[in-house]
């Protein structure tokens, strides 16, 4: 990502947090602009990386589908800043990132093409398999002690999860204790039904 890139993508998540009348976040981008006009784009980096992770943090905002994207390519961004800067995911867990966020872009290309023919359960099954690349990306870093690289991953990880919900947002019903659920849910509409009908 060019520099004018990511200048155009933090002023595009600047416009849509002045929208939505975001004013602590818009002073946050709008000082990491300042760092990346200043030359400095591990500054910048450092700057957007500092507000992943943790409660009340980048990861919690859910504006829109166009904000999570920029928010997307921005991590990827600081990604690549701090890696050229400091080494920060090094070997397995940075050939693990990059298949993982590789994987997830090209979903995300196949999701927004429109495709009539598009194919849901592959679609599903390629961000399942982001998302436990990116959960062994997490691993290794941990086990390494690459701590800068955590807020990074955890990013990319929510992304992940935020396609997968919009792909398949019934997928939350598949594990058993959700089905019975559900199945108790169906059954109380159904009995109650047919009370009204008899």
């Amino acid at each position: 990502m060019a520099h004018e890139d990511v200048r155009q993508t933090i002023l595009e998540m600047i416009q849509i947090l002045e929208e939505g009348g975001d004013d602590n976040w818009v002073a946050f981008f709008r000082s990491a602009l300042a760092h990346l006009d200043a030359g400095d784009p591990v500054s910048c980096a450092n700057r957007i990386r500092s507000g992943f992770g943790g409660m009340g943090s980048l990861n919690d905002l859910c504006i829109s589908d166009r904000f999570d994207e920029l928010l997307d390519e921005i991590g990827a961004f600081t990604s690549r800043s701090i890696i050229s800067d400091r080494g920060s995911i090094t070997g397995t867990a940075k050939r693990l990132y990059d298949q993982g966020a590789a994987l997830h872009q090209a979903c995300l290309e196949k999701l927004n093409s429109n495709e009539a023919t598009l194919n849901v359960p592959e679609l599903i099954k390629d961000l399942e398999e982001a998302k436990r690349l990116l959960f062994e990306a997490e691993y290794q870093a941990k086990d390494l002690g690459l701590n800068d690289a955590l807020p990074l991953i955890s990013q990319k990880q929510r992304a992940v999860r935020l396609t997968i919900n919009r792909v398949d947002p019934l997928g939350a019903f598949k594990t058993k204790k959700s089905r019975i659920i559900l199945n108790v849910i169906l059954l109380f509409f159904g009995c109650s039904l047919l009370y009204l009908i008899i």
